[in-house]
């Protein structure tokens, strides 16, 4: 697994251009410095389809992960999960982030009969 920089919630609300052209970014609190890579560009997939494209969190998971290698899929639902299961463990949890829970464990799921 190559590992690399991670901003972690690589969405189009977290990024603009500068009158020059460069790219920012912001809302760096998901960041890792030796994070597999790829995930950026899986997250971001999922999050515009569940959050502007208005589709349910299980489908999203399945545009995210289409034609991603099976272990880059099954990363981002795990860290989707792990972000789920650390907001529950301070009370923060609420209906949308265990509807998120449930679909990132359904993925996992189905990569392991696929095996």
């Amino acid at each position: 697994v190559e590992l690399g920089l991670l901003h972690g919630d690589w969405v189009p609300w977290n990024l603009a251009r500068t009158e020059n052209g460069q790219l920012v970014a912001w809302d760096w609190e998901y960041a890792h410095l030796n994070a597999p890579t790829g995930l950026d560009h899986v997250h971001g997939t999922y999050q515009a389809s569940r959050l502007t494209g208005g589709q349910t969190d299980r489908d999203a998971f399945g545009r995210a992960h289409a034609g991603v290698p099976r272990l880059q899929s099954s990363l981002h639902a795990v860290m989707v999960a792990a972000r789920q299961c650390a907001a529950a463990s301070t009370g923060v949890s609420d209906q949308r982030g265990r509807s998120e829970l449930k679909a990132s464990i359904g993925a996992l799921a189905a990569a392991l009969e696929e095996q």
